[in-house]
């Protein structure tokens, strides 16, 4: 039995949650998770994380209790997420760049600002959505890294900061890239950033593979990691190249490595069912005639999710849970309370009709963006009638059980723009309670337990029941259901 067989048989352990990626403003009552610091712009900075259990969403809260008004001109953001770290970036209403921080949950969780990055990402033109934090031996030292792909040379960089030395370095990759990366949607476009086993990161770009990067190494070394081939039904997104949208993928697909050892890839594909036409009645007009029109049309029965796992070693990958809609059966879709989080814009509230309960077949709903949330479990986005409805729920489904686990109504303040505003993250296995063995989470205890931390990093650098469906891209092909 290898690792992961005996990983799922030994545990049923859900350590995993669903975090709202921008946070709130608002203060929070200081629970297990508070972490403090201190800055200059903001004077006490305040984080709280409000844990719930899937499919439940998680919140993360930012505040500056010191000062009467908020000194951020929008919500705070969270760009990444591994194990005990939450890598956070905040918009400061003076002229000024963007602050970074890094979040460490635990028994004493701490709250450091990345003093610099901002000014660093700015005059180096960098997009700092792809960057990602890796410990580097004891006493709190780390290696931060942002991937930059340069489209006039088509080479990619990596900007690392290594704390130990309190300096940034541009290093030039050259990975492995197979011949194929470059004769069709060319370059390397990463969507997220996972942790390996051993100080690597892995960027991945959902539609073509995995870039290992060690970065605990000198120089950074290298190594590229192919997806499996997009689905029959998803071929088409590829193959359209850069007249898709990049952010189409999310839709479809998701990447994860939650041991650092072994890498998940989970797929949705839309399935079809060719119905031949057949002339009506005997007699067949001649002006019915016409060999160019299609002998018969594609109807929608469906969709199925595919996933495939591999170790990090090995130069294969193996197809795992294959799950389609109609094993899930029916679901009821719980109503929308008149307040929730995040809310429609405006504070708008659902009309009546919305709050009745509903209870249909899964396929009736519109399902998309697979989220890996630990082993074994995806948590999918869903909403009743097209992407552009504001309510929406959160599915969460047991693949190997092949069974719902729960849903979740919410709000999408976003809806239609395809970007990922849930992150999948593991800060609830860092929480528990050392009273009940650690199977509890203490988020009730509202004592004090967060730290004030100093600017540790101040000297780093200074430099109907049917809906209409249309498919997952931007064809919005409608889809016609079979039987």
């Amino acid at each position: 039995m290898n690792r992961r067989h005996r990983a799922a048989s030994s545990s049923d352990r859900h350590d995993h949650v669903l975090l709202f990626t921008h946070g709130h403003s608002e203060l929070a009552e200081d629970n297990s998770t508070t972490a403090y610091t201190f800055t200059e712009a903001t004077k006490t900075m305040k984080v709280t994380v409000s844990i719930a259990d899937l499919p439940s969403i998680s919140y993360f809260h930012v505040s500056c209790p010191d000062l009467q008004d908020s000194p951020f001109r929008q919500r705070s953001e969270i760009l990444w997420s591994s194990e005990d770290l939450v890598l956070f970036t905040v918009f400061l209403a003076h002229p000024a760049p963007m602050e970074y921080f890094i979040y460490r949950a635990g028994r004493e969780p701490s709250l450091d600002l990345l003093s610099g990055a901002g000014e660093y990402f700015m005059r180096e033109k960098v997009d700092p959505s792809q960057l990602a934090v890796v410990p580097d031996g004891a006493g709190g030292n780390f290696v931060l890294a942002a991937f930059d792909w340069d489209w006039l040379s088509a080479r990619c960089y990596l900007h690392v900061f290594r704390s130990k030395r309190r300096s940034w370095a541009k290093e030039h990759l050259a990975p492995d890239f197979p011949s194929w990366m470059f004769t069709n949607r060319p370059g390397f476009c990463p969507q997220n950033v996972i942790v390996v086993r051993g100080g690597a990161l892995g960027y991945v770009d959902l539609w073509k593979g995995i870039l290992l990067c060690n970065v605990l190494e000198e120089p950074v070394t290298t190594r590229f990691i192919p997806l499996p081939n997009p689905l029959p039904g998803n071929r088409r997104g590829y193959n359209n190249g850069m007249s898709e949208r990049a952010s189409w993928v999310r839709l479809i697909r998701d990447v994860a490595c939650t041991d650092g050892l072994t890498i998940t890839c989970v797929e949705m594909e839309d399935l079809y069912r060719f119905v031949a036409r057949t002339p009506d009645g005997d007699v067949l007009h001649d002006s019915d005639i016409d060999p160019s029109e299609e002998a018969g049309e594609r109807r929608w029965v469906g969709w199925r999710l595919v996933a495939w796992h591999r170790e990090v070693s090995w130069d294969y990958w193996r197809k795992g849970c294959v799950l389609h809609v109609d094993e899930l059966g029916t679901v009821s879709l719980p109503r929308h309370p008149a307040r929730t989080e995040p809310l429609p814009p405006n504070g708008r509230k659902p009309s009546s009709s919305s709050s009745r309960p509903t209870k249909l077949p899964l396929s009736h709903v519109l399902v998309f963006c697979p989220i890996l949330c630990g082993e074994g479990v995806v948590c999918f986005l869903s909403k009743r009638d097209s992407y552009r409805d504001h309510r929406a729920w959160i599915i969460t489904v047991d693949m190997r059980k092949k069974a719902v686990r729960g849903l979740t109504p919410y709000y999408d303040e976003t809806p239609m723009t395809f970007n990922l505003t849930y992150l999948s993250c593991a800060l609830k296995k860092y929480l528990k309670s050392e009273s009940d063995g650690g199977r509890s989470l203490v988020v009730e205890d509202t004592r004090p337990h967060g730290k004030r931390h100093r600017l540790s990093l101040e000297n780093t650098s200074s430099h109907s029941s049917q809906p209409k469906r249309t498919l997952r891209g931007s064809t919005m092909e409608q889809r016609k259901r079979y039987g």
